[in-house]
């Protein structure tokens, strides 16, 4: 079976002033079959930003020891969003000589016409990644017996989760000496305590794809592990001369 097709992906930057950079990657695909990495849309966003109070600045321009404590502030953050990746469905090897010459060892089953892949949760929008499926199983067959099964590679009609992060941090460089400066930092990694989920027995959104009838058929598109570490606060001081 071949894979072939058009894409097409955008990306404009900019970079605007106190040190923000933005960009973001639309993506439109007239394929047969997608990759792995097939996002449609990605976002991220990285900046530096100087607060405006202290000595020369618009807010509290005063000298002595108020400047001292508030003046040099700096707020930075790389944020970042993307869609889902594009699902696979394996269906275990009819014949393992078959299988492993043309796919790597599993095989695709064969969509049944007119049953929707996405279950009702899914379809919805308002799924409970803790108790819902993602894919409709009884969308699919096994492909019959030394056949390849006829859906593509990667499925796009049901897709992982998003990705999602927020990462800030606020920083102060004292100058205590000519040449020594000491640095002082807050990190707020995951800020907004984001959940990053993935399928059964996963390392990844895409990584442990859903198996009909094979080793992960008892987790068939359930969720069950999440990959992102929580919400870390962090304090950091260092000298530098």
């Amino acid at each position: 079976m071949g894979v072939h097709g058009s894409s097409l992906a955008i990306t404009p930057n900019r970079t605007v002033t106190r040190g923000m950079e933005w960009n973001y990657t639309w993506n439109q695909h007239d394929s047969k079959s997608y990759g792995f990495n097939g996002i449609p849309q990605l976002a991220s966003l990285a900046y530096v930003y100087d607060l405006p109070v202290g000595l020369g600045r618009p807010f509290l321009n005063r000298p002595g020891v108020l400047n001292q404590i508030i003046s040099g502030w700096k707020v930075s953050g790389i944020q970042q969003y993307q869609s889902g990746q594009p699902e696979s469905i394996e269906d275990p090897p009819t014949d393992e000589s078959l299988e492993e010459v043309g796919s790597g060892g599993y095989n695709t089953p064969d969509p049944i016409p007119g049953v929707p892949e996405k279950t009702a949760p899914k379809a919805s929008g308002h799924s409970d990644p803790a108790v819902d499926f993602e894919f409709n199983e009884a969308a699919f067959k096994p492909a019959c017996t030394f056949c390849f099964g006829t859906m593509s590679s990667t499925e796009a009609t049901v897709r992982a989760f998003g990705y999602f992060d927020e990462d800030f941090s606020l920083l102060k460089d004292w100058r205590i000496h000519e040449s020594w400066v000491l640095n002082f930092h807050i990190d707020a990694i995951n800020a907004f305590n984001r959940v990053q989920f993935v399928q059964y027995q996963g390392q990844g959104g895409y990584d442990a794809e859903p198996s009909l009838n094979g080793p992960n058929a008892m987790g068939f598109s359930t969720l069950s592990d999440q990959p992102n570490p929580p919400r870390t606060l962090q304090l950091g001081m260092r000298l530098k001369w």
